[in-house]
């Protein structure tokens, strides 16, 4: 047994650690706010510059955030109340431009008994390898929980690219030194083509404050059931327009014989593709046919894929 001054020594020493303890859980905490105030003044001083002669929306500079301090927001009125607000209020504009770019929606009067399903803000931020944000995002989204088949939703099975595919068309590109190539279309669900008759919400925030007022949708919004359909429905037709087939095993690789009698394949998965070919010229011109009807995001040669960071040895011909 101890001696009761040991005991009583071991006693010090455990609150000495312990009031340090809640020294360095504090301290986070205070650097925090010291971030968040430091961000504020920064967005304040930016935010005039946010916005450029035609009252569009310009990229304004971040500051070094990590992803851990930035906090988000579940709705709009709790980004309206947050330090970040200037960055989400950009984020919903560019949002709410790209839809009027796509031709989405237009404003019209609400029919009589016609049912309407709701829209809301879904936020999220872009963070690099160090976790950095680089981006604050905002989508918006529609409660496709109340649609109803049949009446504003028919079919919704798209078909994408299986994980056994990703990994047998690299084992074929690794072994005959095919350039791979990765690119991202921006906004894809809204390319997509409505079969159906959907009216919406105003969207928060852009409302004009009549609430007979709803909108009509000429292409999917994302929350749809039926959005992914239609997005593939129109990519299926764009590739086959540039003379690539689904395979029978796999319909989200599509291929084709090129002029050299080489194959060239382009893996789908919902708007991620890579684009794969023994020429990288031809990869160039898939890229830009892919451009004249999308807007896309050229990311080079694939270096991670759906969360899979990709290492090359060309000189081993391995993946």
């Amino acid at each position: 047994f101890a001696s009761p001054m040991l005991q009583q020594a071991r006693i010090e020493s455990t609150k000495e650690l312990k009031l340090k303890s809640i020294r360095t859980c504090q301290e986070p905490v205070e650097s925090e706010r010291e971030i968040f105030a430091c961000n504020s003044a920064f967005v304040a001083s930016q935010s005039e510059n946010c916005v450029d002669n035609q009252g569009k929306y310009d990229k304004a500079p971040l500051p070094g955030v990590k992803f851990s301090k930035v906090h988000i927001p579940s709705n709009l009125k709790e980004a309206q109340r947050s330090e970040q607000w200037p960055y989400w209020e950009q984020a919903m504009q560019e949002e709410k431009d790209s839809l009027d770019i796509h031709e989405v929606m237009e404003y019209v009067n609400r029919p009589y008994k016609q049912k309407v399903i709701p829209v809301h803000w879904i936020f999220s931020v872009k963070v690099d390898e160090q976790g950095n944000v680089t981006r604050f995002k905002a989508r918006l989204v529609a409660q496709g929980c109340r649609q109803v088949p049949g009446v504003d939703v028919d079919e919704v099975f798209a078909p994408t690219s299986s994980f056994g595919a990703r990994r047998a068309l690299l084992s074929v590109a690794a072994s005959k030194d095919y350039e791979i190539h990765q690119v991202d279309i921006k906004t894809a669900f809204l390319n997509g083509e409505l079969e159906e008759e959907v009216y919406v919400t105003q969207p928060p925030g852009f409302d004009n404050g009549d609430n007979n007022v709803v909108c009509k949708l000429h292409k999917a919004l994302y929350g749809l059931k039926q959005a992914p359909r239609a997005w593939h429905k129109t990519l299926d037709g764009k590739l086959r327009s540039m003379r690539f087939v689904p395979c029978e095993s796999d319909a989200g690789v599509y291929v084709r014989e090129g002029e050299s009698g080489e194959k060239e394949y382009v893996l789908v998965y919902v708007d991620d593709l890579l684009i794969v070919s023994k020429n990288v010229h031809v990869i160039q011109e898939v890229k830009v046919m892919l451009q004249q009807d999308f807007k896309i995001h050229d990311l080079g040669e694939v270096k991670d894929f759906l969360g899979c960071h990709i290492l090359r040895d060309r000189e081993h011909k391995c993946l």
